[in-house]
């Protein structure tokens, strides 16, 4: 049998209590499905946040301690010890550890209970998450398979009010018609927002949330008492309990704030994550979810009206059998600047849609989300069918004035669609999986900052297709440097592939806003450096399976705490490219396949396949597509050499 990769999503339940300094903040306990038997683990993440809830002055982080522990096994500890500095605002953090080698040893069964510790040393901290994000591989002959897909929502355009309101209708789909497969049991659901504070004026709030129709489910009271409009994460574990809303119905999210100054959270926006097994022999329908870093805009964003806005463009390979039909689906996009942001988003042939972000003092980065499947606000945004579907992704922001412009623009997909299942089984359908790159580590504090990857993809198919390549960054400045920086982020070219040495520039952008520190989220696309697929005949690109070091550069000599992690995405859904040699000669015949037409970047004229054989006879080259058409040259000698008609592969 087959062995394939998956990444799958578990999240504890949100901790909103005050803790105080170098206290320990123990998560609720949860459990951890696994159903395929003897996983083999490529990179497991410890992701947690927590927010700054001193209440009357700012203070520094000196030392973060993640624990993890499985099923009674003794947790494991790890501690960073290296200074945030406080800039006189209040602040959160996002920080990582890498577990892989403690579930390697430490997992048995099929499922087991977890426990997640955090000790934050120099501050009181508040409203804190965390979620583990397990890459492995498993075997092809598993009836029972766990899968996570992640639903975004359509967000809001403005500022939450004291009174609950809806963004949009009916947002949380009936589960139990939108998940396709056979036999379902979930085993964790929640609702992540990645988002800021807004804050304009110091008060005590909360933000509420509402998934039911009936209970609301709050935060902790934070005090913003430094006036800080602070980028932070929460997390509602929605699964059961007050406030989990039925798998058997679609129902609209609610939000409110407590204080419209103190806590508006400007666009408000997040993601359903459902983590659920199936019975895949019985499943004959798949859903199929994906994520793609598609934008990241090195200068400021777009221009001030819609004849000079940005632009970038993203084609997307599916293959999956029988009909495709796109589900709720959208993009998150972050952004920076000191002041008002006014960003006009759009998709495709969508109508425009206005996401505005009032003056404050930023403490990190800001967030907008559009949906883009039929249920979106402002219609459809893609198109997407089998074989290169394209997505077009406009924006531009309202004002030229420095401050209101915007900078650090990225955006990140959340692509579902159903399909049949594949003969060979869902395991070579699209996926997305997730590498840790660097966790939270110490070593910061320098303007270039070298780093060996903390894990390296491993493609066990021997044939596939890569759909994206791409990184997630997170970035935190310490102290009160300069608000104005220019970030760079780049591999190692090993010998023997590319040029042999050097560096490949993957992300680089402005980062122009308050001289705050804050979290930042940045989304890097990276497809065009890397090896597309096995035999790729462009030689300038690199391995996905090397082993690299990575680095991070900011323009001063500052702090800058990095973290980053890749998300690689591909399917192994093969098709043949066969004929036969007639009228050789009798020496060796070489043999190579063209596209007859471009393949969305793949430009018409490319060679893709090659194989050779002596005399006449059959021949048989792998391709990743039967949509588009190709063909074959012969080559035996100049007066012995032909073409073939254009078709597709089979």
């Amino acid at each position: 049998m087959a062995t394939h990769t998956k990444t799958i999503e578990y999240a504890f339940p949100l901790s909103t209590s005050s803790v105080a300094t170098a206290t320990a903040r123990d998560f609720t306990q949860m459990t951890v499905y696994i159903p395929e038997s003897s996983p083999t683990f490529k990179s497991v993440t410890l992701e947690t946040s927590f927010c700054d809830g001193t209440v009357a002055t700012g203070a520094n982080t000196t030392a973060i301690l993640i624990g993890i522990a499985l099923g009674g096994v003794g947790r494991n500890d790890a501690t960073v010890t290296q200074t945030i500095t406080n800039s006189g605002e209040n602040y959160s953090y996002i920080a990582t550890r890498d577990v892989t080698s403690y579930f390697t040893t430490n997992w048995t069964g099929t499922s087991m209970t977890s426990d997640c510790r955090i000790t934050i040393t120099g501050i009181t901290t508040i409203n804190c998450t965390a979620k583990l994000i397990i890459t492995y591989e498993y075997d092809s002959s598993a009836t029972t398979r766990v899968k996570t897909v992640k639903i975004p929502i359509d967000g809001n355009t403005g500022n939450l009010t004291t009174s609950l309101v809806a963004l949009g209708s009916s947002q949380w789909p009936n589960l139990s018609t939108f998940l396709p497969e056979a036999s379902i049991t979930y085993r964790d659901i929640f609702f992540q927002m990645d988002i800021h504070t807004g804050t304009t004026a110091a008060a005590s709030a909360s933000l509420n949330m509402r998934y039911d129709g009936t209970n609301t489910i709050s935060d902790g009271a934070w005090g913003h008492s430094l006036i800080s409009d602070t980028f932070y994460r929460r997390i509602d574990k929605l699964l059961s309990g007050t406030g989990a809303p039925s798998t058997s119905a679609s129902h609209n999210i609610e939000a409110s704030t407590g204080s419209t100054t103190a806590k508006p959270c400007p666009c408000l926006n997040g993601v359903i994550v459902v983590t659920y097994e199936y019975d895949h022999s019985s499943s004959t329908t798949i859903l199929n979810s994906i994520q793609i870093p598609v934008m990241d805009e090195s200068g400021w964003s777009g221009g001030t009206a819609t004849g000079d806005k940005s632009r970038f463009t993203r084609e997307i390979s599916i293959q999956e059998p029988g009909t495709i039909t796109l589900v709720q689906s959208g993009i998150i996009c972050t952004m920076i600047d000191a002041g008002a942001i006014t960003l006009d988003l759009r998709m495709g042939s969508q109508s425009s849609r206005t996401f505005t972000h009032a003056a404050t003092v930023r403490a990190g980065c800001i967030s907008s989300m559009r949906r883009i499947d039929s249920g979106a606000t402002g219609g459809t945004g893609i198109t997407v069918a089998r074989g290169f579907s394209t997505l077009v992704m406009d924006w531009f922001t309202t004002s030229a004035t420095a401050g209101n412009i915007g900078s650090n623009m990225s955006g990140l997909l959340f692509l579902n669609y159903t399909s049949d299942k594949h003969s060979s089984g869902d395991g070579v359908h699209a996926h997305t999986t997730h590498w840790m790159i660097r966790p939270t580590a110490t070593g910061n504090l320098v303007q270039r900052l070298q780093v060996a990857a903390a894990t390296t993809p491993v493609i066990n198919e021997t044939d596939y297709w890569l759909i994206s390549v791409g990184y997630q960054i997170i970035q935190i400045p310490s102290g009160t440097g300069s608000g104005n920086l220019a970030y760079a982020f780049q591999c190692e070219v090993q010998s023997g592939e590319a040029e042999g040495a050097g560096w490949r520039p993957l992300y680089s952008a402005l980062y122009a806003s308050d001289p705050e520190i804050g979290t930042s989220l940045m989304w890097a696309r990276a497809r065009t450096d890397f090896i597309r697929w096995p035999g790729d005949p462009d030689t300038s690109r690199l391995d996905i399976e090397n082993s690299r070091n990575y680095r991070f550069d900011v323009n001063v000599n500052s702090s800058q705490f990095w973290q980053a992690a890749m998300l690689l995405t591909w399917h192994s859904i093969t098709y043949s490219i066969a004929g036969t040699i007639a009228g050789s000669s009798g020496g060796s015949v070489i043999i190579k396949a063209h596209l007859a037409i471009a393949a969305g970047s793949i430009e018409k004229g490319t060679e893709i396949a090659n194989t050779s054989r002596s005399s006449n006879g059959a021949y048989s080259m792998t391709w990743y597509d039967n949509t588009v058409n190709v063909f074959v040259q012969a080559w035996e000698s100049s007066t012995v050499l032909g073409r073939s008609d254009d078709t597709v592969a089979s």
